[in-house]
């Protein structure tokens, strides 16, 4: 009798620490913008399974992020669809819906500083630097 061998191999994976984070204001799509010590900043999407999307800043703009913050953008749909925040997005039967609604809320507008004095408004969709001050 043959013996089957089941073989993998781990990534190396430092964690790094969090600076700061910031949940996108109701109304709009659901996102979490994480900011990481080592200068990268991690988009989690909520209507979506709560997917990751990372963009590593040090490479696009040569500066570390410090703190991060959503500004929703000039007009927002009815904000029952969220209720007051975005506490109770949760992953169920009943929500399905709500997920498929929240996937067309517009997204908001994402800032970042760092202690140079720098501002950046990042796209959220093309995951690069949209406008830098």
């Amino acid at each position: 009798m043959a013996t089957l061998v089941h073989r993998c191999r781990f990534v190396e994976w430092t964690p790094e620490a969090i600076i700061s984070m910031d949940m996108s204001p109701a109304g709009t799509r659901p996102f979490l913008a994480v900011v990481r010590n080592n200068g990268d900043l991690e988009l989690y999407d909520a209507s979506q399974n709560w997917s990751q999307r990372r963009i590593p800043v040090g490479g696009a703009i040569g500066r570390a992020i410090q703190s991060v913050l959503w500004i929703p953008p000039k007009s927002l749909p009815d904000v029952s669809l969220c209720g007051n925040n975005h506490r109770d997005w949760n992953i169920d039967e009943a929500h399905v819906s709500r997920w498929e609604e929240a996937k067309s809320l517009p997204v908001g507008r994402l800032f970042t500083a760092g202690l140079d004095g720098m501002i950046v408004e990042w796209d959220v969709e093309k995951l690069g630097p949209k406008r830098v001050m």
